[in-house]
């Protein structure tokens, strides 16, 4: 990698990054997540999930012609943690394209709500978006609902795309000066457990006659699931 970016770096950059939340990097490597809050600016804000910094790291290793496209969760879309990486995609107009597979579910065995993150170093006036509502349709050629977005519309705010029928709509709605957030109380964090010992288990068996053996660290007992 060296070699290339003495030569001005990546054409490209493609990758499916970890996805891993900041309160178990904390149990097993408590120190990188520490460093990474100084060196990286995607994670200079709350409770971020490492892939962040795989995007903004790949982005860094681009050419000035490079492209990077990754899967990952499009949670950082409305995240407070996604701050500092939506203002520097937007800040530099460097998103490409979109694809938002909302709920379905790409991978087996794992939930995880992900979207395909197209970026550009060189600056595009506008991206395209793609919202795919039948995964199995769009992996055998569909194009799902599509649409052109201007990118002076993104900012570091959270991001919320509308393509379709209910585009205009939520333009009109947009545009209404007065927003929830200047006339109530700002919510710093939703539901929350607190207890991750309890509701997080750890699978230790395999999988047989849909049941599966798992352990808790609250009770450090064995359960069939």
């Amino acid at each position: 990698s060296q070699f290339f970016m003495h030569s001005g770096g990546f054409d490209a950059v493609i990758g499916n990054p970890p996805y891993v939340r900041i309160q178990a990097l904390k149990e097993w490597a408590p120190k990188e997540v520490e460093f990474y809050k100084v060196i990286y600016k995607s994670a200079s804000k709350g409770n971020y999930d490492i892939y962040v910094v795989f995007v903004e790291k790949g982005f860094s290793l681009l050419n000035n012609n490079g492209r990077l496209g990754f899967i990952l969760p499009h949670k950082f879309f409305n995240a407070k943690y996604g701050e500092s990486l939506r203002q520097m995609i937007s800040e530099g107009k460097h998103l490409s394209k979109i694809v938002h597979f909302g709920d379905q579910q790409v991978f087996e065995n794992a939930t995880t709500y992900t979207c395909l993150l197209f970026l550009e170093k060189l600056s595009k006036e506008t991206f395209n978006f793609v919202k795919v509502t039948d995964l199995k349709s769009w992996q055998s050629g569909a194009s799902g609902k599509m649409g052109e977005i201007d990118a002076e519309k993104l900012t570091s705010v959270g991001w919320n795309f509308t393509v379709g029928n209910n585009s205009e709509l939520f333009e009109k709605i947009s545009k209404i000066p007065v927003k929830l957030r200047d006339v109530s109380e700002k919510i710093f964090q939703g539901l929350v457990t607190s207890s991750d010992s309890i509701y997080l288990l750890d699978p230790i068996g395999i999988e047989h006659n849909g049941f599966i053996c798992v352990k808790s660290k609250a009770t450090n007992q064995e359960y069939q699931l």
